[in-house]
């Protein structure tokens, strides 16, 4: 009898079976204790894995599945697959030296962050659809408009929008 072991990166798993082989452990329990944390550690030790669990699409997954009870309001990841997303366009542009030039740094840093929003305002407006986090008109404004204020765009009023335009300017990166 032999028995066929696969390894599959968190990245390709969908939400149900992420939801299904998490096994929380005590240092789940320590990292969820906490406000904000920094994960660490070698491959395969499971820092996506436990993103990618606590990420509000899975969470949604758990609550639409009838297991309430299993997941944490206070607190979420943010989970960005880089394959799936802008990053394989971005090339590194290298100096002389062979090391990253400026202009390299910022326009990564700008794209990640834009990434970053995009990904949390496509998730906020989907917690519209689940009684999980309530977020008000007034909240979902007054985020818009900070959010708006530190990208430089319009004001925008709605998660939705907000997205729109950040999805545009990502976009125009890369024409």
């Amino acid at each position: 009898m032999s028995i066929d072991i696969k390894s599959i990166p968190s990245d390709r798993l969908q939400k149900d079976e992420v939801s299904t082989l998490f096994a929380p452990s005590s240092t789940y329990e320590k990292i969820t204790e906490r406000e904000s944390i920094f994960l660490l550690g070698p491959k395969g030790s499971g820092k996506s894995m436990i993103l990618h669990y606590l990420s509000l699409p899975v969470q949604f997954e758990r609550y639409k599945s009838g297991q309430q009870e299993n997941y944490d309001k206070n607190f979420f990841g943010i989970y960005v697959n880089f394959h799936k997303h802008h990053f394989d366009r971005t090339k590194e542009k290298l100096d002389k030296n062979g090391l990253p030039t400026e202009i390299w740094n910022e326009n990564f840093t700008h794209i990640f962050n834009l990434t970053i929003c995009d990904v949390l305002f496509r998730d906020f407006s989907k917690l519209k659809d689940y009684p999980i986090i309530e977020i008000t008109n007034i909240e979902e404004i007054t985020v818009c408009k900070k959010i708006s204020q530190v990208l430089g765009y319009d004001e925008q009023n709605s998660f939705e929008h907000l997205r729109e335009k950040i999805r545009q300017e990502i976009n125009s990166i890369y024409r």
